[in-house]
């Protein structure tokens, strides 16, 4: 989505599952340390979005991994 920068997008791809109840990112300084948080209060990735990244990691990624996942 616009606006939204890979690590805000990682981070909040992580709490769309409600199996996550708290993430713990690292920063560098207080800045970051602010955006990191301002992320759970954004909106959830659309259902597009995650099907377009499970796609991916299928057709892409899901190949390269050792071991059960």
């Amino acid at each position: 989505p616009a606006g939204l920068t890979m690590a805000d997008m990682a981070l909040r791809w992580c709490l769309d599952f409600k199996a996550v109840s708290v993430i713990i990112p690292g920063a560098r300084n207080p800045e970051q340390a602010r955006a990191n948080a301002r992320v759970s209060s954004l909106s959830p990735l659309s259902a597009m979005v995650h099907q377009q990244l499970a796609d991916f990691y299928t057709r892409e990624v899901a190949a390269h991994i050792r071991g059960p996942y």
